[in-house]
Formats: structure tokens, sequence, C-alpha cells
């Protein structure tokens, strides 16, 4: 079988470095696109999508942390209306809410909790419990692999769990703010398309 180009399409540099900790562990033949996000906009991630699309990439992935759109409810309508379109392209679109860093407290969390977070702050105040000297830093992302060390030192297959859970919450109320995110489904499928 012939491998499949792949490019994935974050926000910032915590969805890269993440990403690129998971390539190399995982020896997965994708490739960031851009190779370092220099926007972190909605607009900016479905452009840079639509422009793989073209180029015939055979999957296409965008990674969305909805903190911003919540922040600014008339900014839902016109994001969901170009989810729609990049969907219709043939695009991923994998969502977090509020961010990237809410699927990495969910590997330490000792039981699961539909606790609501609203902005990364939130988030990292519970996170740092666990990774104590964690940011959002170049510094701090080439010193600790993420996707090695939460693997190592978290429980992935609770991750899932809990992601999983908390998902189907957030898509049977949807008419409630819930923390929720699709990570887990993106890592599923990378790795059914690595076989």
């Amino acid at each position: 079988m012939a491998k499949k180009s792949i490019a994935i399409i974050g926000e910032g540099e915590t969805e890269w470095f993440y990403l690129e900790s998971l390539r190399v562990a995982k020896r997965y033949p994708f490739q960031m696109k851009p190779t370092f996000p220099k926007h972190s906009d909605w607009r900016y991630i479905f452009k840079q999508a639509l422009q793989c699309v073209a180029e015939k990439y055979d999957v296409v992935i965008c990674l969305v942390d909805m903190d911003v759109m919540h922040s600014k409810p008339s900014e839902m309508p016109v994001y969901q209306k170009a989810k729609i379109k990049a969907e219709k392209a043939g695009i991923r679109v994998i969502e977090t809410n509020p961010c990237t860093e809410f699927w990495f407290l969910l590997h330490f969390l000792p039981k699961l909790s539909s606790k609501t977070y609203t902005s990364y702050e939130e988030v990292v105040v519970d996170l740092r419990r666990y990774l104590p000297n964690y940011e959002k830093s170049k510094k701090y992302f080439k010193k600790i692999p993420l996707y090695q060390y939460l693997s190592a030192h978290g429980d992935l297959s609770r991750a899932v769990s809990y992601a999983s859970q908390l998902l189907q919450l957030a898509q049977e109320t949807p008419e409630d703010l819930h923390s929720y995110t699709q990570i887990h489904e993106m890592l599923e499928f990378l790795e059914r398309l690595s076989k």
C-alpha cells in the first residue's frame, strides 16, 4: 500500500510541537503544514488546509481551538459555515474547547470531570498540578517532547476514554458550554492510516 500524503495544520506552537513529537515517536509519514504556524486564527488554518487540498494531499486535518469562538459568539456562525465548506472539500476538522492543553490534562485526571474550562488560563492552572513547569514556549517544547512525555507519565487510554465521553456529552447538549476534544479521533485515524 502506498503511503498517503498527510497535512496537519494546527493553530500554534503547542500543536506543532505535540504533533511533531507524535510523528517522531510513531514514525508517521505526515508532514506539518505550514512547517511552523505563523497565525493563530481559524481563518488562516482553513485557508492553509484548502491550499493543501489544492496541492492534492491525500488527507488534510485542521486542529482548531474553540476558545476564541466561545469568547466572541458572533464568530461562531461564520466559523460553522467555513467548517462545513472545509469538510465538503474533504478536510477533517478536529476541535478542542477551549484549547489543546485540555487534551494534555485528560492524560492525568484521576477521574472523569465535566468541569467547563473557558480559556487556556483556566486549563493551565489544573495542568500545572501534573506538569508543574508547563509553559507555551519553544524552550519548554524543545526540552519536553509532549507526546512521549504524556504517554510515559500520563495515561493515553484514559485520556481517550475521557475525551470520548466528554465529546458525547458536548454533542448531546450543545446548548450548554462543555470542555471537549476530538484529538483522540485524530490519533485513532492516524493509527489506522499507518497500518
